[in-house]
């Protein structure tokens, strides 16, 4: 992150007292911006020779005659008239010049001109130049309040380099700070920060990256950048906590992605995903790993699945796969659910001892031969159709049964007789 962006990040994030006083401050110099420069000229390029000054230039000379007092007053009613229109509620909601500038600031303004006008008046009497030099201080100042709203507007607005997508993690921890090492290293994310609902750690910097505090950060940085997208990098995370913390995002309508579940033993490279539906319903999920029967199958076995592509058997082959088998062999019929497996477990550490074979399990001789030359030690049999009211139609019945009966019963005589 650059210096500019880390400046424009610290801006946007600060509270709403803090933009409101630098507002009124910026304000301030830009209403009192033509004293300031009619003092400059006078005494750093007209030596003090107020006549021609004059010369040069007739109408804006005259606000150098303005005594302090007034000055003050000016600055205080304009300033006091933007805050009783509300002018400091909001801070560039829309990119309209209008909008930018603000109907309260403009009126404001003519209140300034209109009182200098007045003072003018009383220092030479004569209404055509005291309405002259009102009409510069508004045309100027107009100028003034313009080029540097728009100015600021723009800055804050340039939310992203071409091709990058700003980007928070949520998790300040060992997982969240992997992340943020991770995604360093290419130029699609420009992390803008983390998100911790740890107190302690608001304001900490983690890499260089700063803990921006809680949630509630999020919702002005959405503002600030609509296509903002969170990555959740929390290890060891409960269902239900997950499950809170996505129900808490979920109203702020940004991406949500998170680092696969299992990451953290060892096991499972980094990589960013899409959240999945076990993220999104409410109910604890029952994976393979809390039943010792199925683990004690499982570790250092070579390992077959059969329609791993398929809803079944893709959630079967990513829980077996966590397990820690010797060999994974994957077989479906479907190109696209096997290819969509391969992608789903590519990141998996163990992904050279895994096999994706495109086969229907039809064939006999050419199960056996797989079992045989990749030494199978269990088999999971996925590939069965299972929308019962389908099957149970009587045109459907006999595929039916030698998919699911007779299918299966091969596979079991196979696997005695190899064994």
């Amino acid at each position: 992150m650059t210096y500019s962006e880390k400046i424009r990040n610290k801006i946007i994030l600060l509270s709403r007292n803090k933009k409101t006083l630098l507002t009124i401050l910026s304000d301030l110099i830009i209403f009192n911006l033509n004293f300031f420069i009619s003092y400059l000229l006078l005494n750093f390029f007209y030596t003090n020779n107020l006549v021609s000054f004059r010369q040069d230039f007739k109408n804006f000379s005259f606000l150098y005659t303005f005594e302090n007092f007034e000055i003050i007053l000016l600055s205080t009613v304009s300033i006091l008239f933007i805050f009783i229109l509300d002018g400091y509620k909001s801070f560039f909601r829309s990119s309209g010049i209008l909008n930018i500038l603000g109907t309260s600031r403009i009126l404001s303004l003519l209140v300034f001109c209109f009182l200098s006008y007045f003072f003018v008046l009383g220092k030479v009497e004569v209404y055509i130049v005291s309405f002259q030099v009102a009409s510069v201080q508004f045309l100027t100042t107009l100028f003034y309040f313009l080029f540097f709203r728009v100015s600021v507007y723009v800055y804050l607005s340039n939310k992203s380099v071409t091709g990058t997508i700003p980007t928070i993690i949520y998790g300040a921890g060992q997982a969240g700070r992997e992340t943020a090492a991770a995604l360093t290293q290419t130029k699609k994310y420009r992390i803008l920060g983390f998100i911790d609902d740890d107190r302690r750690l608001k304001n900490f910097q983690i890499m260089g990256i700063k803990v921006l505090g809680n949630l509630n950060k999020i919702t002005k940085l959405k503002k600030a950048y609509p296509d903002l997208l969170i990555i959740m990098a929390i290890q060891n995370i409960s269902s239900f906590d997950r499950q809170r913390i996505i129900s808490l995002i979920e109203p702020l309508e940004v991406t949500v992605k998170t680092i696969p579940s299992s990451y953290g033993d060892l096991e499972t490279r980094l990589s960013i995903e899409n959240i999945g539906l076990g993220d999104l319903i409410e109910r604890e999920s029952t994976g393979l790993g809390e039943n010792t029967k199925y683990e004690k199958n499982i570790k250092d076995k070579n390992i077959l699945i059969t329609g791993a592509g398929g809803s079944i058997g893709s959630e079967l082959s990513k829980q077996i796969s966590e397990l820690n088998p010797a060999k994974l062999v994957f077989i479906d019929s479907s190109e696209y659910n096997l290819y969509k497996l391969s992608q789903k477990l590519k990141n998996l550490k163990g992904i050279d001892s895994f096999a994706f074979i495109l086969k229907s399990i039809q064939d006999k001789d050419d199960l056996e031969s797989i079992i045989r030359s990749e030494s199978i030690d269990t088999i999971f049999h996925a590939a069965a159709y299972k929308h019962v009211p389908l099957l149970e139609n009587s045109v459907n019945l006999k595929s039916a049964l030698e998919n699911n009966f007779f299918q299966l019963l091969i596979f079991v005589k196979l696997h005695i007789n190899i064994k």
